[in-house]
This record gives C-alpha cells, structure tokens and sequence, in this order.
C-alpha cells in the first residue's frame, strides 16, 4: 500500500498547488458534484476565484430558497448563516472582507482536520485581482 501511495497518490497530489489545479483535479471526481452542483457551495468557489458576477448571479438566483430551516440540523443551518454572511459582503463589493471570511473558513477547516503542518496559507486568486 506505502508503495501504491508513493507511486501513483503522491505524485498527482504533489501536483496541486493552486486553488485552480485543485478544482481542476476534482472536477473529475465522482463527488465533483459537492463543489460545482450545489450552488451554497459552488458560490463559495466563484468568491475565491474571483468570479463576483458569477456568485452575484447565483445569489440572485438561489438566495430565497436558501432558509435557517428549523427543521434542517445544526450543520445545514450553519452553512446557511456562513453563505449568508458571504452574500452581505459580496452584496457590499467587500473585496477584503470576502477574503478574510475565506481565510477564517479555511483556517477553521485546517484546525478541524488537525493538518496545521501541512497548511501552507496562500492567497485565493479573488485577492490577486483588482
């Protein structure tokens, strides 16, 4: 198994170091849906690339059936809240408060999966446009 990993797994993920090569590699994937079919979370990934009008549209679109639920559980409600929270920023054209809600988010996730070590904090490419 140590040899399959080193062989075939690591070498393909060495290979991801953008926000672009990893969506790229996951577009592929049977779960591909979980990003790019689901629109509170495929919001998120137009925000970090930088896709403003793209997120905007979707929105536009989704914003009324997306609902703090009381029958959804505490998970789906908090997505709910957190895509909220994004839209009043995204509605304010709140570059860096875009991108600091990014940061937040992602830091929480890192501390989740318990992978400090390994982050390596890098601009999304919403920041390295203006």
């Amino acid at each position: 198994m140590t040899e399959a990993i080193e062989t075939h797994a690591l070498p393909v993920l060495r290979g991801i170091v953008s926000l672009d090569d990893y969506l790229t590699f996951v577009s592929g994937h049977y779960f591909r849906h979980h990003l790019f079919d689901w629109p509170d979370v495929k919001i998120i990934v137009d925000v970090a690339l930088g896709n403003l009008d793209a997120a905007r549209a979707l929105r536009d679109a989704y914003i009324d059936r997306w609902g703090d639920n009381p029958a959804h559980d505490d998970e789906s409600r908090a997505q709910y809240r957190r895509v909220r929270e994004l839209c009043a920023r995204l509605e304010a054209d709140d570059r860096p408060g875009l991108a600091a809600l990014l940061h937040e988010w992602e830091a929480i996730t890192v501390r989740n999966l318990k992978i400090e070590r390994l982050w390596e904090p890098t601009p999304f490419p919403l920041e390295l446009e203006a």
